[in-house]
């Protein structure tokens, strides 16, 4: 529990995708070789959760992985670092200090402090 780790004044750094840019960006397919590997990725958008099936085939063998991931608005964020006590002094869209949009950044990084 990050709330309960912070001391009062503490700073947290939470960085995750952003999913207004995600719903509107989302690449359904990829294939990729890399070497003598094939990648085949399929990504989808289902009740709030991005689902990614990845397919690596090396010769005859195959590997199959699946990823699953809740997706966030900025709003339901803030709210959340709102209800354990932290107060957001910063938001970022990228790691190179980027001002957050909604629209095109890939990412949201949230600079809060305990209170």
């Amino acid at each position: 529990n990050i709330s309960s780790s912070l001391k009062k004044g503490g700073y947290f750094v939470f960085d995750f995708i952003n999913s207004a840019y995600i719903k509107k960006n989302i690449v359904p397919l990829s294939k990729n070789k890399i070497g003598g590997i094939s990648v085949i990725q399929k990504r989808k958008i289902e009740y709030g959760f991005i689902i990614k099936n990845i397919e690596v085939y090396k010769g005859r063998n195959v590997r199959r992985f699946k990823e699953i991931l809740k997706l966030y608005s900025k709003k339901e964020l803030i709210n959340c670092f709102e209800k354990f006590n932290f107060k957001v002094k910063m938001l970022f869209g990228d790691y190179y200090g980027s001002k957050f949009s909604e629209k095109n950044s890939k990412r949201i990084i949230i600079i809060a402090q305990k209170i």
